[in-house]
């Protein structure tokens, strides 16, 4: 069942990883479909459609508990999700013949991971609470009071790039993170240096399988949107057959997001991590 291939290349394969990441995807789409629908599930018990962003939770004294509570439950989900599909893909690529590589809940997961929590804490509250900051105070400020005709004034979306470029140049450069963070259980900054050291002279190849990873989710976008469209063609249909629309909607698209392509792209980590760890042991054989 591994995919790992017995010789090694000396640099990360992309299709080979990608194709990699599919069949991980594919084998295993009940067990990761059952992890969506805890999400969606608990998702839908947080009324948090009144409140529109980290700032103003926070700041308004009616909604802060609410939201407060509403990002835990969110952090500890994607903190199960990551943590469980990245073990389960793991086994399977590394030890598929261990009782690991099936297991629904593995004992590890008792085991608590605090770095695997901070680089969530990280990744859905504060950084995001930056961004919403630049945007209300910064931006808006300069965009109001900005008469001299420059290029973000000009051409906003110029400025949506910078704020965005951060997010991506972290996610290329810790493409392997999350996976290796679950794998190894080291440290905060162990886990950073572990993932640089790992990459090294394979970013071009990792900055492919992360383009690559947008298409896919454009791809399957498309295709939602598609299906979408044309049952709104049929509007009695489409009531008859989903009951009430936007409660399908909402509850598909979390389903999608979570089942579908942030498993997806947990399962492509992992599978880069697993080659790269292999490439590394590799090296140290020989050497």
């Amino acid at each position: 069942m591994t995919a790992i291939p017995s010789t090694i290349p000396v640099k990360l394969p992309v299709f080979d990883t990608l194709l990699e990441a599919f069949s991980l995807w594919g084998r295993n789409f009940l067990y990761f479909a059952l992890i969506a629908v805890v999400f969606v599930t608990g998702s839908a018990l947080s009324p948090i459609g009144v409140v529109p962003d980290f700032i103003t939770g926070i700041t308004n004294g009616e909604t802060r508990f609410l939201y407060l509570g509403h990002t835990a439950i969110v952090v500890l989900l994607t903190y199960t999700l990551y943590w469980l599909v990245s073990w389960r893909c793991f086994q399977q690529l590394r030890h598929s013949d261990s009782k690991e590589a099936g297991t629904w809940l593995p004992k590890e997961f008792l085991r608590f991971n605090a770095v695997l929590l901070i680089f969530l804490i990280i990744a859905k509250v504060v950084y995001p609470t930056v961004e919403v900051y630049i945007y209300d105070v910064w931006v808006n400020a300069f965009l109001i009071f900005d008469n001299s005709g420059g290029i973000l004034s000009e051409y906003p979306v110029v400025l949506d790039i910078v704020i965005q470029a951060p997010t991506y140049i972290f996610s290329i450069l810790f493409f392997i993170l999350m996976p290796l963070t679950v794998i190894e259980k080291t440290s905060f900054i162990k886990a950073l240096k572990r993932t640089l050291e790992l990459s090294k002279g394979n970013y071009f190849a990792i900055l492919g399988l992360f383009l690559l990873n947008l298409v896919v989710a454009a791809i399957l976008g498309a295709v939602i949107w598609a299906c979408f469209t044309f049952l709104a063609e049929f509007p009695d249909l489409f009531d008859m057959l989903l009951g009430s629309p936007d409660v399908f909607v909402q509850t598909f698209v979390l389903f999608v997001q979570w089942g579908l392509m942030l498993v997806f792209t947990v399962a492509l980590w992992t599978a880069a991590y697993a080659r790269l760890l292999a490439m590394q042991e590799t090296d140290l054989t020989q050497d």
